[in-house]
């Protein structure tokens, strides 16, 4: 353990004058008192991780020898506060901590807790944080469009970690982020310290967390005279590449702290690509051709028209082509490349239009889905070319008892079609049915589902249909059989050989939308934010309605449909401020409305009472808990775990393992945090 030599043990003194007493080995925010010992067993285990001692033939090892922790409390069994957090954090730099690992989350964004990391990169402080784990569901969410804090604070001092299990798969539970989140590290079944002598094995990204900031530890005694940025440099050249953090963290990879214990010098920021070249060759793509002149370039960066492409290309590319665009449209384009050392400069910058979209467009299937059947032959690929290569979708047999049950089918193709007079033709047919079935084909643009045909039995033939589609969309054409009564069993088979979309386009090219106007909105009602404006436009295919922390960084919350005008927000917290935009969308592109700076209600958190008893059967071990929310609806978790959602006061976590553990228990009104203010006290149950 870290000792703070100025301090003498439990003289209820100030000794060394920096503001707390006995402040030996620590503090403890929470209580506000100088013994920070943990009492739930989620530091211990984090700093096992780090720091534990090697060699002794006891428990397990750290990945750091011979390190020494500072601990700092501000969680206890209700949670605990931002500020608490900050003061921890400044308590931290203050005594001259220059590494600070932070395995916990929760809450929206605080500008004091920001301000805090600023303050500490600038006393060289690296603030290393775990990415989270999902919602309540358990499942990983994606922080670049739900940030999670502190993970999320955009500085550069700040490392967001991810989970890998033991075949470097990225965790189920592990949040993730293209762009918020940089690298992962092993956080499944994690053996580590525990409180009470013990060893217990965890997973979240809590256990991630520890095992990066254990390499920065490495990074830093092995090179003393680097400064922050270049050790978080190092840490992520040094990161072995795997697929699954691919697309998912800025890094690409895992520590490892093999390779950042060679050496080397820390990379540099790669030069700049030049001579970018852009061509339109459709009405719907653009090339783009450039020089690399970076031998260090981790990726190409694309940005068309002031905004980042969520596409890249790998080093040493030098051409990329943009599709999907709007026909007779000018584009502007630059280019620059990536590394963990930073960005270079951008390129030149190069525009070009698109070409006039034809006058008739074949459009073809792009996705299926079935909803009930199965597809024997084939795949959607096979209704492309009317060429006897056939699709082949078997009926499927209901449920029930055997007297009652029937076969039936349910089979959609889905097309992407522009505006325009449009005609939709189907070539297939259907087998021969012992039991009279017959099966129709229906379309849809977006509402119900409109029959035009019945396919033939026995002999190819095509149907055909026309209708108008006055913005762009998807149109979904469907199979479906017409005897479900019972006893109707014999699982018939339908074939079909092309599906088109025929479009004759809308004339003249199309324009922005106009933007919303008279953005507004209502916090008066807690936990809600009713956000409103005017429809301006007549032309928008969508709207989108985004939220931001700090008027900078923007996510998506809602993608609304045309002639939308508001939308109520459920996903915010107590006294937050966010700001608000709306865009009108169409292929042309966005039209953005002004910015809403609004602040949250309230929130009251209902108080939780948890209590829970254990016992074995059979060696198992099974857990008894009992809450009272008030009637609101909770998520239980065990450890990291979250095993319980819903509305009721009880639930039994059965058959959960044998032989010796420790559980801690908390329920959380659901969308809270594990950990949050508004959860219940923590039952420890031991085995």
């Amino acid at each position: 353990m870290w000792v703070n030599s100025g301090e003498v043990p439990g003289n209820g003194v100030d000794d060394d004058g920096n503001g707390f007493v006995d402040d030996v080995y620590g503090y403890d925010f929470y209580s506000d008192d100088g013994d920070p010992m943990d009492e739930g067993g989620h530091g211990t285990h984090v700093a096992g991780t780090i720091c534990a001692d090697t060699n002794n033939s006891i428990g397990i090892a750290g990945v750091v020898h011979q390190c020494k922790t500072m601990a700092l409390r501000f969680l206890g069994p209700q949670g605990g506060s931002t500020s608490d957090g900050i003061a921890s954090l400044d308590y931290a730099v203050q005594m001259g901590a220059i590494i600070s690992n932070n395995s916990w989350g929760g809450g929206g964004f605080s500008q004091a807790l920001y301000d805090s990391i600023s303050a500490a990169r600038d006393a060289d402080h690296i603030f290393l944080a775990a990415a989270g784990n999902g919602g309540s569901d358990g499942i990983g969410d994606n922080n670049d469009s739900g940030p999670h804090y502190p993970s999320n604070y955009n500085l550069p001092n700040v490392v967001s970690v991810a989970a890998t299990d033991n075949r470097d798969q990225i965790a189920g539970f592990s949040n993730y982020g293209a762009v918020s989140v940089d690298i992962g590290a092993p956080g499944v079944d994690i053996a580590s310290t525990y409180i009470n002598d013990g060893y217990v094995w965890n997973s979240g990204t809590s256990m991630a967390t520890p095992n990066v900031t254990g390499v920065v530890a490495l990074i830093r005694s092995e090179f003393p005279s680097w400064n922050y940025q270049q050790v978080i440099d190092h840490l992520y050249a040094t990161a072995r590449p795997a697929a699954s953090m691919q697309g998912v963290t800025t890094t690409g990879g895992i520590a490892n702290a093999a390779a950042a214990m060679e050496g080397g010098e820390p990379p540099t920021p790669p030069a700049a690509p030049s001579g970018l070249s852009v061509t339109a060759t459709s009405d719907s793509t653009i090339s783009l051709t450039w020089s690399d002149n970076s031998d260090n370039e981790s990726v190409f960066q694309i940005e068309r028209n002031g905004q980042l492409l969520s596409s890249t290309t790998s080093s040493n590319s030098t051409s990329f082509e943009d599709a999907g665009l709007a026909g007779e449209t000018l584009y502007n384009y630059r280019v620059r490349a990536r590394n963990s050392a930073g960005d270079s400069a951008w390129s030149n910058a190069v525009d070009a239009t698109t070409d006039a979209p034809p006058p008739y467009q074949t459009i073809l299937v792009s996705s299926e889905s079935t909803l009930a059947g199965t597809v024997v032959a084939g795949n959607f690929t096979r209704t492309f070319d009317l060429d006897g290569s056939l699709e082949q979708i078997r009926e499927r047999e209901s449920g029930g008892k055997r007297n009652r049950r029937y076969s039936y089918m349910d089979h959609q193709w889905s097309l992407s079609s522009p505006s325009g007079a449009a005609s939709l033709s189907v070539t297939g047919y259907s087998g021969n049915s012992s039991d009279g079935d017959r099966f129709e084909l229906a379309y849809s643009t977006g509402g119900g589902f409109t029959t035009f045909c019945t396919l033939e039995v026995g002999a190819s033939s095509t149907c055909s249909t026309g209708f108008d589609m006055p913005t762009a969309g998807t149109v979904t054409v469907r199979v479906s059989d017409t005897n479900q009564a019972r006893g109707a069993r014999a699982l018939d088979s339908v074939f079909i050989d092309q599906i088109q979309l025929f479009i004759e386009s809308n004339t003249g090219p199309v324009t922005l939308p106009e933007a919303p106007s008279g953005l507004s909105g209502d916090a008066s009602t807690p936990g809600v934010i009713a956000v409103s404006w005017t429809d301006n436009a007549d032309n928008e295919t969508s709207y989108t309605v985004q939220r931001s922390d700090d008027g900078n960084s923007w996510s998506s919350l809602a993608s609304l449909g045309t002639n939308a005008q508001s939308y109520n927000d459920s996903s915010v917290a107590s006294l937050t401020t966010y700001f608000y935009r709306v865009l009108a969308t169409n292929s042309a592109g966005d039209a953005v409305s002004d910015t809403l700076q609004i602040t949250s209600a309230e929130q009251v958190a209902p108080s939780i009472s948890l209590s829970a008893s254990g016992y074995k059967r059979k060696g198992w071990h099974n857990v008894d808990a009992n809450w009272d929310a008030s009637g609101a609806a909770i998520t239980l978790y065990r450890n990291s775990t979250a095993v319980y959602s819903g509305s009721a006061s009880a639930y039994t976590d059965s058959r959960i393992s044998k032989g010796g553990a420790v559980y801690d228990y908390q329920a959380c009104p659901q969308g809270d945090a594990r950990g949050s203010d508004s959860c219940s006290n923590v039952v420890t149950i031991v085995f």
